[in-house]
């Protein structure tokens, strides 16, 4: 998502979160990503593929993956965490509290994910009392 338009990190004001988007790699992006895995090798290809994006498309990188949030920040990259996007949807009532419990527990049970389960959990727990107090 592009950084002036749609969030102010700061506050975590998401205006126009809707508009997320998947951008497409360049022929030359995937090079560059190709020689960096050699020198980078705590991040895969994926995660070296997305800096490399949101870094050449002045996004904000959404990711929960935590090595790959460091080296972002590192790197003049701004990041949004995923469960924080899922919660800020369904603050702003672009999702349902049910979807997004859903989305956790999507979350939960994909092989590759890397966010901490208590993490998960522990919003899925906050999710469950809103629902509850709505």
């Amino acid at each position: 998502m592009y950084k002036n338009d749609e969030i102010n990190s700061k506050t975590s004001n998401v205006k126009l979160i809707n508009k997320f988007k998947v951008i497409s790699a360049t022929a030359n992006q995937l090079i560059e990503v190709n020689k960096l895995s050699y020198t980078e090798k705590k991040l895969s290809t994926y995660d070296l593929l997305n800096f490399v994006i949101a870094r050449d498309n002045n996004c904000i990188l959404a990711t929960g993956d935590n090595r790959l949030k460091k080296y972002s920040e590192n790197n003049g990259i701004e990041v949004l965490r995923t469960l924080k996007i899922i919660k800020l949807m369904k603050d702003y009532n672009i999702i349902s509290c049910r979807k997004a419990i859903n989305a956790c527990n999507l979350l939960k049970q994909c092989p590759s994910t890397r966010i901490p389960e208590i993490y998960i959990n522990n919003l899925i727990n906050e999710l469950e009392k809103d629902s509850i107090t709505v």
